[in-house]
């Protein structure tokens, strides 16, 4: 993109005049020479490409974008500073090797970069003098954009910083959840996108398409959002950590230790004694999709950050705990039992869902939702619930969909007879000798064991179901019947074996 070149003879300036902007190399280009014969400035245009480079025009200050400043040293650019036309005032960014150094000082192009605190939108106000009069208005309407966004020092003045600057850049700006077209600018925190900045050029305009100095607004906005969007992460980070350990220690810990952790998040505002509803994500694929433990735990983080602050958008009071594959998201208010919305916390898992799936694409998780319980006890329900849920989604193969504890069933059921003190254990002990077996083989016994005890332990139905001759699941049993320590044919035992293969393939990936 490029400003209008419109400048009159006497509009022009030196080089001089703009050094409050540009870091100019004294080593190189027009800076050797006499200011009373350096290129005029005419115009500010920035350069994408190599070809965008060649053409720039004199009286040109031209600025590398990002994008083109790796290839700044070579000889494609050499190539593009000897194409330009004579008088070309700058160019501004990028390192250029000695070669492309010597031929900016033969064709009397000053090198230069931007100072600090200063960016394209700074420099397009300082030339502002030496356009036409419809671009002073715009630019006019630029510089009070920036000073509205240098004003704003506060998240929660965010929307009334956009209605400012849409009023005075005649155009209207929107922060969106989600992306509305392609040139919609992200809005990073901690590295996630959390929101799309747009621009929509107001319907009694002439031109509905996006001015170059337009785009310079909404760069500069954008960047002012992320940074007071930061601010306020950086703000809440603290006291949301230090919420999210003491959740845990409630969690992990026999009630009768935990009084001190319950009477410091009352001293912090959470409503402990109130209502809660545990929504838990378990996400164990990032290893699958990333390469190297440092990326699968940068990603599992981006997941923990991105989940929390979609459910915190839905409103409420939310705090964060879980473990390093599981997050944990609670909802709790200080009101009375039963003023919690299912609904709301059923909308909430589903913003969750979204997010994470912004953060790897293909990504497989599964969302518990536990009920509805009053106080520090309830909190641990609901929190179990989840997890029981979640096993239940993994146990049903539906990964991306809320499972809520409510509507188990006779799964429910199962699973809650898992949580009584003493049952796991005895459980795993029974399926000991199976589990013991390389992930492959224990997957097949349990298979197989769960599928025989099914269907009544009917050899020839069996088969049927597992797709296996008959004579290979008879072998499978007999040597399943020589491992376990229990005897198949006796009901008590036969059932505490079935309920363990449900209760261990829910809970393990075999």
């Amino acid at each position: 993109m490029s400003a209008e070149r419109s400048a009159a003879p006497g509009q022009a300036v030196t080089l001089e005049q703009l050094a409050v902007a540009l870091a100019f190399d004294p080593s190189a280009g027009a800076t050797d020479r006499d200011t009373t014969v350096q290129n005029a400035v005419a115009s500010v245009r920035s350069a994408h490409t190599f070809a965008e480079l060649e053409g720039a025009e004199a009286g040109d200050v031209v600025l590398i974008a990002p994008g083109l400043q790796p290839g700044v040293p070579s000889y494609r650019f050499d190539l593009a500073l000897g194409r330009m036309a004579d008088g070309v005032a700058a160019i501004v960014g990028g390192d250029p090797s000695p070669t492309g150094r010597r031929v900016a000082a033969r064709r009397g192009v000053a090198l230069a970069q931007l100072r600090p605190g200063y960016d394209v939108a700074s420099l397009a106000v300082l030339v502002r003098d030496l356009t036409s009069s419809d671009q002073q208005i715009e630019l006019a309407g630029l510089e009070l954009a920036c000073r509205a966004a240098d004003n704003c020092d506060d998240a929660s003045q965010i929307e009334e910083l956009l209605a400012d600057v849409s009023a005075s850049m005649g155009c209207r700006l929107a922060l969106l959840r989600a992306k509305s077209s392609s040139n919609d600018l992200p809005i990073r925190v901690q590295g996630v996108v959390r929101k799309y900045l747009s621009v929509d050029v107001n319907a009694d305009s002439s031109d509905r398409t996006l001015t170059p100095l337009m785009e310079i607004g909404r760069s500069h906005i954008a960047r002012r959002i992320e940074a007071l969007l930061q601010a306020e992460f950086d703000a809440n980070e603290l006291p949301d950590t230090t919420r999210s350990e003491l959740i845990n220690e409630i969690l992990l810990n026999d009630p009768s230790t935990s009084a001190d952790s319950v009477r410091r998040l009352r001293e912090a505002d959470f409503p402990v004694d109130g209502s809660h509803c545990a929504i838990r994500i378990d996400c164990h694929d990032p290893s699958t999709l990333l390469d190297g433990d440092i990326a699968v735990f940068r990603a599992q983080q981006r997941i923990a950050a991105a989940t929390y602050e979609a459910v915190r958008e839905t409103g409420g009071s939310w705090a964060r705990a879980g473990t390093a594959h599981s997050v944990i998201l609670v909802s709790s208010r200080p009101t009375p039992h039963g003023q919690l919305v299912a609904p709301e916390v059923s909308t909430a898992a589903e913003r969750a869902l979204e997010a994470a799936d912004a953060i790897i694409d293909g990504l497989r998780i599964h969302v518990g939702i536990g009920g509805q319980h009053l106080g520090v006890a309830g909190l641990r329900t609901t929190v179990n619930e989840a997890a029981t849920a979640v096993r239940s989604a993994r146990e049903a193969g539906h990964p991306n969909q809320p499972h809520h504890f409510d509507r188990l069933g006779l799964s429910r059921s199962i699973l809650q007879w898992a949580e009584i003190d003493g049952v796991r254990p005895v459980v795993y002990d029974v399926l000991a000798p199976l589990l013991a077996q390389k992930p492959r083989q224990a997957g097949e016994s349990l298979a197989t064991l769960r599928a025989y005890l099914d269907n009544g332990r009917n050899i020839a139905a069996t088969a049927e179901q597992l797709h296996l001759h008959r004579n290979t699941v008879r072998y499978r049993v007999d040597r399943l019947r020589k491992q376990l320590s229990v005897d198949l044919d006796n009901p008590d035992d036969r059932l505490l074996v079935e309920l363990g293969c449900r209760l261990v393939t829910s809970e393990r990936d075999v």
